[in-house]
């Protein structure tokens, strides 16, 4: 469990207790989640000071509110936290300090791309901003993002419907002809593997689900250590091998890993919309097994199919 995850059930109480603050961002904070907590991964010294920060809000000091919220935001300067910089933007605009209001509003429309329009049109906390040429121009901008996201999710679940039918199609059939590169210049290739079963799994950082199974897929690699088995992971949002190794020290994963430019290449080639997804390769290049999603039979049956693709 993350913190993001300890912070929420911890402050369930004020969540209910303020209401009109959070209900509506109660789901804008769990889609966010892996963004805004798995991916970043709060402080302790962060949850203290956004602690103080609601107690503040909720006592109506505004003013001492928004400057404790900003404490805690400068130990992440470049993080969503979403809520965090929802509630400072709502603290600043009723302790008559819009300027601050607007440093987090503008983070929030520019860079998280904040799209809940009518969420923050009626938000009385933010109505001393009202009126201003400043204000008419941040709805508009809150309003061009939601057009984006319900186009982006309109082409998210086509694409997914389209992938859905290519895999459907694959399973049983030839795997897609691929050339990849790991992160230590170690180069893979579906002919030259001929004869070896090929464990495919694709991920990103900010997905908490291939996060999860990590350590199972972990103990799969580690059963058939010696055996001709290889175990290929595709991080397509990743093209540092710093970020790529930060985030593996706190979720450590085994597999081989391909970043960057191969790992989106992989990505299209195999149709993946959605992950994780977990493939595996027999030794004559035919497709055993592929499953899209997180769900606890999901590494047990891939399991079955590596031991399968070794027998035959």
């Amino acid at each position: 469990m993350n913190s993001g995850t300890l912070f929420l059930l911890k402050h369930m109480r004020n969540i209910r207790a303020h209401k009109s603050l959070f209900s509506s961002y109660i789901l804008m904070f769990l889609m966010c989640f892996n963004n805004a907590f798995s991916q970043e991964e709060s402080s302790p010294e962060y949850l203290i000071l956004v602690n103080k920060a609601q107690d503040l809000l909720a006592d109506k000091k505004y003013a001492e509110a928004g400057a404790m919220y900003s404490r805690a935001l400068k130990l992440d300067p470049q993080g969503f936290h979403m809520l965090s910089r929802y509630n400072a933007a709502c603290s600043y605009a009723m302790a008559g300090v819009p300027d601050s209001a607007y440093v987090q509003l503008d983070f929030l429309v520019e860079k998280a791309r904040f799209n809940e329009h009518k969420k923050i049109s009626k938000e009385k906390k933010l109505k001393p901003l009202h009126g201003t040429p400043r204000w008419d121009t941040l709805l508009a901008k809150v309003k061009r993002n939601f057009i984006a996201s319900e186009a982006a999710f309109k082409k998210s679940k086509e694409n997914e419907k389209k992938a859905v039918s290519f895999h459907d199609s694959l399973r049983g059939k030839a795997a897609v002809p691929f050339s990849c590169t790991d992160v230590n210049g170690k180069k893979y290739e579906l002919s030259a593997l001929k004869g070896k079963v090929i464990v495919f799994n694709f991920w990103a950082t900010w997905c908490g689900p291939c996060k999860m199974e990590m350590p199972e897929l972990n103990k799969v690699k580690e059963k058939f250590k010696g055996q001709d088995v290889v175990f290929i992971s595709f991080c397509d949002n990743v093209d540092s091998i710093a970020i790529l190794n930060k985030n593996l020290a706190k979720n450590p994963f085994t597999y081989v890993m391909v970043i960057g430019e191969d790992a989106r290449k992989l990505n299209k080639l195999y149709a993946v919309s959605s992950i994780p997804v977990n493939i595996v390769i027999d030794k004559n290049g035919i497709v055993t097994f592929l499953e899209a999603g997180y769900a606890p039979h999901v590494v047990t049956e891939m399991e079955h199919k590596i031991e399968k693709s070794l027998e035959d």
